[in-house]
């Protein structure tokens, strides 16, 4: 019984073994693992016929594989051990007699481990084989989209020609509608791009996820209302700040709630309710409609890339997977909810340490000031650099409409010699990216170095550039094609006349009359820094107790020569801003010269036209 002796080595080997009497297959001894997986203790077990930890209809199968006398392991899959506590198992054994004594050898493998084992390696490979087709869809989006999104722009550009020119209100939609169709496919591409590129590694900060959510809500408004569909946000947090990247969190909450809109939006009860609970390690987004849930057999697809439920009426497939991939970027997670009588997604977010806000609204304050053309682009040289040569004509003609003076080329060598040449005279540079031999980037350097003065705008149709670097080169807008004349148009304006005005007690230049004074409810005066553009003015303000949305009334006075001043008053809604060349927000308030009285505006673009470069202005106690 030299086997019993050393029994003990079994307890290495990782497997249950269990030794019984081969002519009564009572048990003799048992190692740890086969305590574990029976539930017994060894004492328990001893001189008990191996069958009573089998399950009753299987007695027969186990008896037929014991009577075999074969020194050889005999194994048989498919068995169910009854545990101590009643459980079943599922489990595999392996018999094999002891060539010098009246003993059998039984190894039990528990196969639900082995079962997860394999669903764990099953889903690895399918995680890689994803992870290998996303990376293949975006080589081949960033090979395609160059000469995909150039074509569309040239259509865009030619719809809004046809625009101008076309009065009659059928032909006007027929040409909406080709906008709107290359709209999509531009949708398309940029989905591409976006779900194949890798930004876990960007900085993730601390935003409001109901101010998130609200901003997303306005995208949809309209769509909401045409569908009388009830709409409900509900935040049981009181302001929950989570950690994320603002802009693509707010792109993958407004996809699950244009999702949700397509989905109920033909049905007879509409409702989509949202709703901001917070858990002990994290925060909860419930996104919830009326519709009556997904089919399982296509829970399981709903996540995966073009996988739509509505491709016939207009679905990418791109949706989820986008939010998908920006939500677990921001180290969350988006499951959906299968139990549920509704359809019902949930979205879990990392809790923010922090409870400032660094979220800043989409909303554009300079769109709604059409300045005096001749004023702003006449004999204002513009150089254009564009490989394709269509798309280059259409921008220099409409430029040209406006009075300025346009210079096109689409080689870097030719650009690079222009630049250099210091007889050109260039008040602003614009760029693609990809250009004939070269690069865009490399050309802003060159520029930097011979004309740092020049202001400059690139486009890009393909590849997500170095955006921090393009700024450290004087950069004040990235455009990603295709757009419409219109947003380079608001691009150059917010570029070529900047003034950017600053108020300091200690500037030796300051003109003692000039004072300018932002109120809130007390009449207490706060203010820090302000900058005005072509278009309009944000001031940053200093008083802590602002509140974002509030009223706050202003005064402004400025000296803008030895005898002239500008005086004009109003009110003012506080808003989050970026202060110019700094990266935190502020407190502060958003003004339109739309507003300002005729009068004042025009003094204020003739100083703008001036090109002074500042004028400083003191903070009034």
């Amino acid at each position: 019984m030299g086997i019993l002796k050393n029994f003990d080595i079994f307890n290495y080997l990782g497997v249950a073994v269990i030794c019984i009497a081969a002519d009564e297959f009572k048990i003799i001894k048992i190692n740890e693992e086969a305590e574990l997986i029976t539930g017994y203790q060894e004492q328990e077990l001893l001189n008990q016929n191996i069958f009573n930890i089998f399950s009753d209809h299987q007695k027969r199968i186990i008896d037929s594989i014991l009577s075999l006398d074969t020194k050889k392991p005999c194994r048989e899959k498919n068995l169910v051990l009854r545990r101590k506590t009643g459980r079943f198992v599922d489990v595999s054994i392996s018999v094999m007699s002891h060539k010098d004594s009246n003993i059998k050898i039984i190894t039990i493998t528990d196969e639900t481990m082995i079962k997860k084992a394999e669903w764990e390696i099953a889903d690895l490979r399918s995680m890689m084989l994803q992870n290998a087709k996303l990376a293949a869809i975006g080589e081949v989006s960033a090979g395609i989209a160059h000469e995909v999104n150039n074509p569309l722009a040239i259509i865009i550009g030619l719809c809004d020609n046809l625009l101008e020119r076309v009065s009659d209100e059928n032909v006007r939609e027929e040409i909406l509608k080709i906008t709107k169709t290359t709209e999509r496919v531009s949708k398309i591409i940029r989905g591409l791009k976006e779900i194949s590129r890798d930004d876990s590694t960007e900085p993730l900060v601390s935003v409001s996820l109901f101010d998130l959510i609200s901003d997303s809500m306005w995208l949809v408004l309209d769509k909401i209302k045409s569908n009388n569909i009830q709409f409900n946000i509900k935040d049981f947090t009181n302001k929950a700040f989570v950690e994320c990247n603002p802009s693509m969190l707010s792109q993958a909450i407004f996809n699950l709630i244009h999702n949700a809109i397509d989905a109920i939006k033909d049905l007879d009860e509409k409702w989509i309710y949202l709703k901001i609970q917070e858990n002990k390690d994290n925060i909860q987004l419930i996104v919830e409609d009326s519709g009556n849930g997904i089919s399982p057999e296509k829970t399981e697809k709903i996540f995966m890339p073009f996988y739509s439920t509505k491709l016939s009426s207009g679905g990418t497939g791109l949706g989820l997977s986008l939010a998908k991939k920006v939500i677990e970027n921001c180290g969350g997670k988006i499951k959906y909810n299968s139990k549920a009588v509704n359809t019902t997604f949930e979205v879990y977010l990392n809790k923010s340490e922090t409870q400032q806000n660094n979220y800043v609204c989409k909303e554009e304050v300079f769109t709604s000031f059409r300045p005096d053309d001749d004023l702003l682009f006449k004999d204002l040289k513009i150089v254009l650099v564009e490989d394709e040569e269509e798309l280059a004509q259409l921008y220099k003609a409409r430029f040209e409409k406006l009075g300025a003076l346009v210079k096109t080329m689409g080689d870097f060598e030719q650009a690079s010699y222009y630049i250099a040449n210091k007889k050109n005279r260039i008040d602003l540079f614009i760029t693609d990216i990809c250009i004939i031999n070269g690069t865009g980037e490399d050309l802003l350097k060159i520029l930097n170095k011979l004309r740092p003065k020049v202001p400059s705008i690139v486009m890009t149709g393909s590849v997500s550039p170095n955006v921090e670097l393009l700024y450290s080169l004087g950069v004040t807008n990235v455009l990603e094609k295709p757009f419409p004349f219109e947003r380079i148009y608001y691009s150059v304006i917010q570029t070529i006349l900047p003034l950017q005005m600053k108020w300091s007690r200690s500037q030796p230049r300051v003109k003692s009359q000039s004072s300018i004074q932002i109120f809130n409810k007390d009449e207490s005066n706060y203010l820090k820094t302000a900058n005005i553009g072509l278009g309009g003015m944000f001031v940053e303000l200093e008083n802590p107790n602002f509140k974002v949305n509030e009223d706050v009334e202003f005064e402004l006075m400025l000296e803008v020569s030895a005898k002239k001043l500008i005086k004009f008053s109003g009110t003012a809604k506080v808003k989050w801003i970026r202060v110019k060349a700094e990266k935190n927000l502020k407190p502060g308030i958003g003004l339109e010269f739309v507003y300002i009285p005729e009068n004042i505006r025009n003094e204020l673009l003739n100083l703008i036209k001036s090109k002074q470069n500042s004028v400083y202005i003191p903070k009034t106690a």
